[in-house]
């Protein structure tokens, strides 16, 4: 039996929801904005690791990934909120930047 991978995807690309939702091993929320993210990851739980690799308290997600162009607070900025709140103790964040298409003329 294989572990399911409780994933917060931050954006509104549908490619990126899309694929990550096909993945059976995968559980995914998803929030558009950085603001209302940061506010749905400060009323759940979240799982931290102590020193013998026990948990103190168990977190509702695994890794989180976000984009970086995002209403209400950047993908950036949500980081650096989630490391003075210390939301970011044993939590994979992967930040992504998708760039336009740019016409060759």
């Amino acid at each position: 039996m294989e572990q399911t991978i409780k994933i917060l995807y931050i954006g509104n690309d549908v490619e990126t929801i899309t694929a990550l939702e096909q993945n059976e091993n995968m559980q995914v929320h998803n929030e558009t904005n950085g603001l209302k993210a940061f506010q749905w990851m400060t009323n759940h739980e979240f799982r931290v690791f102590d020193a013998q690799q026990s948990f103190t308290c168990c977190r509702e997600i695994d890794a989180i990934v976000c984009e970086i162009n995002l209403h209400g607070l950047n993908g950036l900025g949500l980081f650096q909120e989630m490391k003075k709140k210390g939301l970011d103790e044993g939590l994979f964040f992967i930040l992504i930047a998708k760039l336009k298409s740019v016409p060759v003329i």
